[in-house]
């Protein structure tokens, strides 16, 4: 379970320490109160991408400490975890587990294996068709693993036995031979197209320096400078200055000498040469139709496809390809047979549970229909409903309110869900119920609840009233600084928070006596769900 969350800098809040207990606990308070942020830092901890406009103050780490306690469940990680993430203000970020370095990868499995978070509008996923299958998959406890692995060793057979047909019907052996030999000849002088292009330019840049030099040397040879130097040591003067003259003259002639070294001829040769190699290579990406950017790769082509024409039986290899395509096929059958048998049962629990929850007419039905063969079989799933009597079962997206599409994806949580995470955390999941409906989800949650922790934000006081916690979060402005708290309410302040999500702000007796009924009478639905549950 989850024990706390310590958060410093986050978005608005400055600072808040949240400490949580086991069973359904509901989160409430003020609009803008940070409710949500909770819950999002949580995600953060765990390596969702965010940028650093998060920062509270950008000139300030942001940090996010959890604490589990996962004593009670059967795992193969520690019984105490401790996670922490810091997102410094130059947007690089650090993650711990029990104080050591951990790849932010890790921790997302971590997540993903512990936690279930489900966003208010998160149920529109179920619009999109293509989640459907994941859904039987996950109620069938289907074997995707094998059939994912049949496949791509099926197409890795296609993909040789068509190189193999294709270079067979392009090229004999003796050809592909050439080319090879070829191309391997060309090679050994390297094979970095970008690298050989770089090197030219280089040649060609020095070639230009070593033009300047000789027009510079011829300047200073034909020009006046000389005449000078030569008229200064001819007339009486210092013999100090005649020495500084003396040294000018040879510091020029040292220069241009080591000028005209680095411009040597060998140099001008290797341009040549590279420029001859540069035509050479794009004679043989024309002979090719390649880029010649691309030679290196067709060469690898190539390669391979003479191995295949040295070691490759036709019939050996179409006997491999039957063999990859044939035990694919019997795996997709028999996944696709369990999928529609499963399909029949995931149809009835939906059905019971759409009526259980208040849609007394609905209708759901499981499709299995055919689909291109893929990693994921011969099949793709679209879920249909019908909510009225008489009427035949359509896609969701054509039949649902909000309020029914929030339902349904609460029911096909608890009904595909195989195997329970350690903390369940629902944003505001309830919204457009209310009355008995709202009563028999939060039933719904509190039965579940028993078996993991969950974590509920909601506005519902038929949430409030079967919590085994009502926590509250505030915010309030203290000497010009935001301050956020957070408290678990006791009996009073219960009443009193209920009484606030009945009538809203104002509250009379009359609305605390309706809060108290309702806290009584979550307390028996509670021992009777214990009853049930027993018996």
């Amino acid at each position: 379970m989850l024990k706390s969350i310590t958060i410093k800098n986050f978005i608005i809040i400055n600072e808040l320490t949240v400490h949580f207990e086991s069973g359904f606990t509901i989160l409430t308070g003020p609009s803008g109160s940070g409710k949500s942020l909770v819950f999002k830092a949580m995600a953060f901890c765990f390596g969702k991408k965010v940028d650093r406009g998060i920062l509270k103050d950008p000139s300030l780490p942001c940090e996010v400490e959890l604490t589990m306690d996962l004593s009670q469940l059967s795992t193969d990680y520690p019984h105490k975890l401790v996670i922490k993430r810091t997102l410094l203000p130059n947007g690089k970020s650090r993650y711990l587990l029990n104080e050591d370095s951990i790849k932010v990868t890790e921790l997302q499995k971590i997540y993903q294996a512990l936690f279930n978070y489900s966003e208010q509008h998160q149920h529109y996923t179920l619009l999109d068709q293509t989640t459907h299958l994941d859904y039987l998959d996950e109620f069938a406890e289907t074997d995707c693993e094998s059939l994912e692995t049949a496949f791509n060793d099926f197409k890795e057979k296609r993909r040789q036995f068509d190189q193999f047909e294709r270079a067979r019907l392009q090229f004999d052996e003796p050809t592909v031979a050439h080319y090879v030999d070829e191309l391997n000849a060309f090679f050994e002088e390297g094979s970095d197209y970008e690298l050989l292009q770089d090197h030219i330019l280089q040649l060609k840049d020095i070639a230009h320096l070593k033009s300047s030099a000789e027009q510079l040397q011829a300047s200073i040879n034909l020009g006046k400078a000389q005449g000078l130097i030569h008229e200064l040591l001819d007339a009486e003067i210092p013999e100090a200055l005649s020495s500084s003259l003396i040294q000018f003259q040879d510091a020029q002639k040292e220069a241009l000498d080591a000028i005209h070294q680095f411009l040597d001829e060998d140099r001008t040769l290797k341009l040549s040469e590279l420029t001859k190699r540069m035509n050479h290579w794009h004679d043989l990406a024309r002979k090719h139709q390649v880029h010649p950017m691309d030679l290196s790769d067709t060469f690898q082509q190539l390669q391979e496809s003479l191995s295949l024409f040295q070691s490759t039986d036709m019939d050996a290899l179409r006997h491999t390809l039957k063999d990859a395509e044939t035990t694919y096929q019997q795996i997709a059958t028999s996944i696709s047979n369990k999928r529609h048998d499963q399909a029949e049962v995931l149809s009835q629990h939906m059905t019971q549970w759409m009526q259980r929850l208040g849609i007394k007419n609905g209708i759901f039905k499981v499709e299995v229909l055919p689909a291109i063969p893929s990693a994921m079989g011969i099949d793709q799933v679209a879920f249909k409903v019908a909510t009225n009597i008489g009427q035949e079962p359509l896609p969701l997206s054509g039949v649902v309110s909000g309020g029914e599409l929030s339902r349904i994806g609460l029911a096909i949580e608890e009904v595909c869900q195989s195997q329970l995470v350690a903390v369940q955390l629902l944003d505001e999941v309830d919204v457009g119920i209310s009355g008995a409906v709202a009563e028999q989800v939060a039933t719904l949650l509190y039965k579940r609840s028993q078996k993991t922790q969950i974590l509920c934000i909601t506005h519902l006081p038929q949430m409030a009233m079967l919590a085994d916690q009502h926590g509250y979060i505030e915010k309030a402005t203290v000497d010009k600084t935001l301050k956020f708290t957070f408290k678990y309410l006791g009996t009073e302040e219960r009443e009193k928070a209920l009484a606030e999500l009945l009538s809203g702000e104002t509250i009379d007796e009359r609305g605390l006596d309706h809060a108290r009924a309702m806290l009584s009478q979550g307390q028996q639905i509670k021992m009777n769900s214990e009853i049930t549950a027993e018996a």
